[in-house]
């Protein structure tokens, strides 16, 4: 299974904002941050590609 590498910066800024949601009582893993993120990366980038392939 492909394991990524993901930056120190990252995954500092990651836990920043889980902390800061976790504050305002928003419960969440980082792992499900990161699933989110990678989710809405993904659609964003299939969007696009299909656009592109019809402005074709």
């Amino acid at each position: 299974m492909y394991s990524p590498k993901i930056d120190e910066n990252q995954i500092q800024r990651l836990y920043r904002l889980r902390e800061s949601m976790k504050e305002n009582g928003m419960k969440t893993t980082m792992a499900a941050m990161a699933r989110e993120a990678i989710e809405q990366y993904l659609a964003e980038k299939e969007t696009n590609e299909k656009n592109a392939k019809v402005a074709t």
